[in-house]
């Protein structure tokens, strides 16, 4: 399949890698210059300079992006990838984003002749190697079968959610749930330790039993600063909570994620470049 991927980042590079090495055409960009879109191109992959040149002639559009901003930024205008899609195309949008503008694109899609999906994923930088990320997929059943066989090169899984905008609400829902996961594992252990038990025991016994959010294993090396490599940046995550309040709407009472907002949001310090962890040893 003839594919353009916009957005070489933590996620999108890895994607594009496994599209690439399943015998994919690739034509990528990425809004500024960096080594993964040079080592994509040396595989095989064209580099293009706009999205515009990077959707020509392509059945399917991905889009990996780090925010609305972003997403309006490529799709938008005369370099945008909606000023010269292929008529009868699928856009696939895996960013995080709010279910309302999901619903503007796919309008502006439609307009455009094209399919629209939003389809963020849930799983980081190793799941997004070893093409093991979960798609939660909102659009047309037709479109969901068209891009199957996409889907399954890069995930273990993929759940229809419903109509547009029900796969980004449902990426809302499952990070707001990982945040709160780490949240509640940072008090539990700073709780232990201030009742004078060692941090080492308390992550034993607390990740061996069913009160424990099994995703919390494999962030322990990050807890306990084995693994410093930033997986999933903490602005990001920051991010999607204050999508997941704007989406609510202020009259909404939520008060843990208005917690986990200013927590989040008290760890981010001038280095943007961390991961969301980091909120367990503030």
């Amino acid at each position: 399949m003839k594919i353009a991927f916009l957005g070489l980042g933590i996620m999108g590079s890895r994607m594009a890698r496994r599209l690439l090495d399943a015998g994919h055409e690739l034509r990528v960009y990425n809004r500024s210059a960096n080594s993964d879109l040079e080592a994509l191109a040396s595989k095989g992959a064209t580099a293009c300079e706009s999205p515009a040149l990077a959707v020509a002639g392509c059945e399917l559009i991905i889009t990996m992006l780090s925010n609305p901003e972003a997403v309006k930024a490529v799709a938008r205008g005369e370099t945008g990838l909606l000023s010269n899609a292929t008529r009868g195309g699928v856009w696939m949008d895996c960013s995080t984003v709010d279910p309302e503008f999901s619903r503007d694109m796919a309008a502006e899609a439609e307009r455009a002749g094209l399919q629209f999906l939003d389809c963020p994923v849930a799983g980081s930088k190793i799941p997004a190697e070893n093409g093991e990320l979960i798609f939660l997929m909102g659009g047309p059943a037709e479109a969901l079968e068209r891009v199957k066989p996409v889907v399954e090169v890069l995930s273990r899984k993929a759940v229809h959610c419903g109509e547009n905008g029900s796969g980004s609400s449902m990426k809302l829902v499952v990070n707001f749930m990982l945040a709160q996961s780490v949240l509640a594992a940072a008090e539990s252990v700073r709780l232990g330790k201030s009742l004078g038990l060692g941090e080492s025991d308390l992550l034993d016994t607390l990740l061996a039993t069913p009160v424990a959010a099994p995703i919390l294993q494999g962030l322990r090396p990050r807890f306990e600063g084995k693994d410093t490599e930033v997986h999933f940046p903490l602005k990001h995550m920051l991010k999607d909570l204050k999508l997941a309040r704007q989406s609510l709407g202020n009259a909404a009472i939520m008060p843990l994620l208005d917690a986990g907002i200013g927590i989040y949001e008290a760890t981010l310090d001038d280095n943007q470049d961390q991961d969301f962890s980091r909120v367990y040893g503030r």
